[in-house]
């Protein structure tokens, strides 16, 4: 049900039911990574008819998951896709809800910093360089959404 050929009525509904259950709890969130859906939604968010309904999904795991479930996700691949979406200019909703995952991931790469799980530096900051993330952050300082400049300000002031 969550790949591109499946309906898209369908699939985007799919989304919409998975991102209702994650925002329910951890152990939510568990059984969706658990049951291998992470890798066919991060698929999605690289299709133009479904990246509205994943990148919900993906920013609930974001905003309500611990940090391991956090570093799943990265290892999975969700960064360079994330960072794909902050150039859609007509979805600010999309563009927020990236940015937000994005933080949530800088947020957990400072906290394995500090605990000394990793040299003296923001692993996951890096990889958002590495994916084109920052120039797309910086880009966005001049967003004709105010809540975008300053998320964007905020997250460069922060991490960089």
């Amino acid at each position: 049900m969550l790949t591109r050929n499946s309906d898209i009525i369908a699939t985007e509904s799919t989304c919409y039911i998975i991102s209702n259950i994650i925002g329910r709890s951890n152990d939510h969130i568990q059984a969706v990574i658990e049951a291998g859906i992470i890798s066919p939604l991060l698929q999605l968010l690289q299709d133009a008819d479904l990246f509205k309904a994943a990148s919900e999904v993906i920013y609930n795991m974001m905003t309500k998951g611990t940090n391991e479930q956090i570093k799943f996700l990265v290892h999975e691949g969700c960064i360079e896709p994330m960072c794909d979406l902050l150039v859609n200019p007509n979805e600010a909703h999309v563009i927020k809800t990236c940015l937000e995952g994005l933080e949530n991931i800088l947020k957990v790469g400072e906290a394995e910093k500090n605990q000394g799980n990793v040299e003296d530096v923001n692993v996951f900051a890096q990889m958002i360089v590495d994916a084109g993330g920052l120039q797309k952050i910086k880009n966005l300082q001049t967003h004709d959404n105010s809540k975008i400049r300053e998320k964007a300000k905020k997250i460069l002031e922060t991490y960089w």
